[in-house]
């Protein structure tokens, strides 16, 4: 199945139909449309080096900006190039640094909550020293770590910084008078009943993101709920406002998705009380037929959410 055709499959009846037919291969023509885009930037890449090798992949939550960095850096190699990733949230200043709400949280969300001199002090050396001394955040004990991390790049190496704020002019004034090239990952589409959307591209990234979240952060559905309002606020104001500056976009829609999703849900949903939001989501994975994590390559960027 061609790219063009498999990035249009949104709508539930034509899915279910694929996938009882074929879930093998409806799984791997969605795998493939999403490794030609990562091909395609690592290709622009390459081509802008070496005066871009600074490249900022950023998006909202659950876009699957990690692992796009990783299969970049990966695809790099094509090229003879090595991709160094260095993520954002290292660079977070800590409890005792980070901005407030007006409840009197602490806003994590925020571009503000990172340590953007830090960064530019890191990212000169780097560039001009071959070597430096990266921070390290340990999210249990809530700041930085006592012990950082020696990075040390070669000629042939590209520098990917990977995190939501990638495309924030703060964070990009923060590097200032280095070339970079600016990519933004992100859900495009969401999945249609008869014409109707009924999973809108930040419900799929919210269900991916609970669906981790259970799985690897220990956070139930109603906590990952509860920070999901401030998250939705924050990339409204920080991040999506940003994406038109994006020299590239990765679109890490995949057709079968919530056919994957449906039973995690399920589950997840059932050591819980009932939540209205919840219900909402499942209402709308209800629609889909059925399928289990055998499906999915190795490779398979949904993996990041699900093991």
């Amino acid at each position: 199945m061609k790219d063009s055709a498999i990035s249009k499959i949104n709508e539930v009846n034509l899915i279910n139909e694929m996938l009882l037919r074929d879930p093998f291969s409806l799984a791997a023509a969605a795998r493939d449309y999403y490794f030609s885009q990562v091909t395609a930037a690592a290709d622009s890449i390459a081509g802008s080096f070496p005066e871009r090798r600074v490249v900022l992949c950023g998006g909202a939550s659950g876009s699957g900006k990690t692992t796009t960095a990783h299969n970049i850096a990966k695809s790099l190699e094509r090229h003879g190039l090595h991709g160094e990733i260095i993520s954002l949230d290292n660079f977070y200043f800590g409890i005792d640094k980070a901005p407030r709400l007006p409840d009197g949280s602490y806003d994590y969300e925020s571009v503000d909550a990172l340590d953007l001199a830090g960064l530019d002090n890191c990212i000169g050396t780097l560039l001009r020293d071959g070597t430096a001394m990266l921070p390290v955040f340990d999210f249990i004990a809530d700041m930085p770590s006592e012990e950082g991390r020696q990075m040390d790049i070669d000629p042939n190496d590209v520098i990917i910084l990977e995190g939501i704020h990638a495309q924030n002019p703060r964070l990009k004034n923060a590097v200032a008078g280095v070339n970079t090239l600016n990519l933004f990952i992100s859900v495009e589409r969401g999945f249609f009943d008869n014409g109707r959307q009924i999973l809108s591209p930040k419900d799929i990234r919210l269900i991916r993101r609970l669906v981790r979240d259970l799985k690897f952060r220990g956070s139930s559905f109603s906590n990952t709920h509860e920070m999901w309002r401030q998250v939705s606020v924050s990339e409204d104001v920080g991040i999506f406002p940003f994406k038109g500056e994006a020299d590239i976009i990765i679109d890490t829609f995949h057709c079968f998705e919530p056919c994957l999703m449906k039973n995690f849900v399920m589950k997840g949903a059932a050591k819980e009380p009932e939540n209205p939001s919840t219900r909402r989501l499942l209402d709308a994975l209800g629609r889909f037929a059925c399928v289990g994590s055998d499906v999915l390559s190795q490779d398979c960027l949904l993996h990041e959410f699900v093991g």
